[in-house]
């Protein structure tokens, strides 16, 4: 009789199955946990540059600063304008995608008339004015579209180095022909009341990002 042998080999190839099926489980669950943590970076990367481009913003429109850019991100942190401590930004956060803080730090837009900044991606020299920060990562965005207005210029981009945070005062606050204050991308956002957010050494710093982490 063969019984014996043949439920061995029954044993054996179910034993094979299972050890299949669970690799394929695992190969998708790590997979997913992957698409998962480079999304949840992603949001990140989108909240802390942001942090950067409304600190930039505030120090810019401060009247102690008469529309100068900051000349390092350390101002943003303990504004050279005033005696006592002021912060524009939290602290430095660092980049989700590279762990580290070691943004590229954007030139300010050219003024009105002068000719566009041709070099995308082009940073500045210590010391020079900064009107924003990108990410020096390369990858490849899982995000594409549907960006906030404030992002919308990311749309289609196709490394995370094009996610570029920079300030523009040429987006200045408008007033509609109704008369009401309307912020445009970037800006600070108008209360309820009409009246806009104030500026450094009058307002809290960046919130903390929902997020976590540094």
């Amino acid at each position: 009789m063969r019984t014996g042998k043949n439920n061995a080999g029954f044993t054996y190839m179910g034993m094979l199955m299972i050890i299949l099926i669970i690799g394929i489980t695992s190969a998708a669950l790590g997979h997913s946990w992957r698409l998962f943590t480079r999304e949840e970076k992603e949001k990140e990367l989108l909240w802390r540059g942001n942090q950067f481009r409304l600190a930039i913003e505030r120090y810019y429109n401060d009247p102690r600063h008469k529309g100068k850019y900051p000349t390092s991100l350390q101002d943003l942190l303990e504004d050279p304008a005033y005696l006592n401590p002021v912060r524009d930004l939290r602290k430095i956060y660092k980049d989700p995608m590279t762990g580290k803080a070691d943004w590229a730090l954007d030139p300010p837009p050219p003024p009105p008339g002068a000719a566009p900044n041709t070099i995308e991606g082009a940073s500045v020299m210590s010391g020079e004015a900064i009107g924003g920060v990108h990410s020096i990562s390369d990858k490849r965005p899982l995000k594409t579209s549907n960006f906030d207005l404030d992002d919308i210029s990311f749309t289609g981009k196709t490394k995370y180095s094009e996610w570029m945070f920079d300030y523009s005062p040429s987006t200045a606050t408008q007033i509609n022909p109704g008369g009401t204050l309307v912020p445009a991308a970037g800006q600070t956002q108008i209360t309820p009341g009409g009246a806009a957010t104030p500026q450094a050494g009058q307002v809290p710093v960046s919130p903390q990002s929902p997020f976590g982490g540094g």
